[in-house]
């Protein structure tokens, strides 16, 4: 049953960082994405590439059997769409796909949010994304200071499997500190350079040197994190694959946002 105007994304995990990106736009556009449960959804945005349908094409079935609201196709290449069925006998195959291809994916994205707003109804009057109150964040959805980014890190918590695949919990627990501790790191050494900003704007000492003596040398990058993959469990607990790919796909988008803010800064007070 719906309960919430948002968009469900469903995706093969192969697709978590177009998906990922995907979500950007979309919350960017004023659009809430639900992470949790399809079926609170009025709008199920099926998200489908050529490797993620040979992969995943059952956990892709097995959310979209839980549609209530109105599917969109989106198409990441050139696959073919399934011809699953929902409500008054229609098939997904036979709705307008979205084609959110690498090489015009922002304009892409841009149809998708058109598609989504469209079935939604319009945003509501007086609210723009820059002033409208954050929800509360789930796994995935980031935005944040380094110091939130790294709180956020330390206290997450997952599903966890038992009969089905999950991800070894030792490994994802090992990653998560390193995260926790890059982003901490991070956000002291912003905060440093912005109080020297300061100083420098009010006449004070010259910070040029001060700049140069932050040496960063990250522990983990983005691309670490988005390349790392997990030992698998079964018959053991195991962290839900689904949730953590979700969490890591934003958490290295914030850690890359935070190192480019802190380069940035540093060569403004190095000129």
């Amino acid at each position: 049953m719906v309960t919430e105007k948002s968009a469900f994304l469903s995706y093969a995990r192969v697709d978590g960082e177009r998906a990922g990106r995907l979500e950007r736009i979309l919350e960017s556009a004023g659009i809430r994405v639900e992470r949790e449960e399809p079926a609170r959804a009025a709008v199920f945005l099926a998200c489908f590439s050529a490797d993620g349908l040979f992969r995943d094409r059952p956990y892709q079935y097995e959310q979209f059997s839980h549609v209530t609201g109105e599917p969109v196709p989106v198409r990441f290449d050139q696959c073919e769409v399934p011809s699953w069925s929902f409500g008054n006998g229609r098939t997904l195959d036979a709705v307008p796909a979205a084609d959110v291809f690498a090489a015009n994916f922002d304009d892409g994205a841009a149809s998708v949010a058109a598609a989504a707003r469209k079935i939604l109804g319009p945003a509501p009057d007086l609210v723009t994304p820059a002033v409208t109150a954050a929800p509360a964040r789930e796994a995935g959805s980031f935005g944040m200071p380094g110091e939130d980014l790294a709180a956020r890190v330390r206290n997450v918590q997952f599903r966890t499997t038992r009969m089905g695949p999950g991800y070894d919990e030792r490994e994802v627990d090992e990653l998560l500190d390193r995260i926790e501790a890059e982003a901490a790191g991070l956000a002291k050494d912003i905060s440093a350079l912005e109080s020297a900003r300061a100083d420098a704007a009010r006449g004070g000492r010259d910070v040029s040197a001060a700049a140069a003596a932050l040496t960063w040398s990250p522990s983990v990058t983005p691309e670490d994190i988005r390349n790392k993959r997990f030992s698998t469990t079964r018959l053991r607990p195991g962290y839900d694959q689904e949730s953590v790919d979700r969490f890591l796909e934003g958490a290295a988008a914030a850690l890359g946002r935070l190192a480019a803010a802190r380069a940035d800064l540093q060569a403004r007070l190095s000129r």
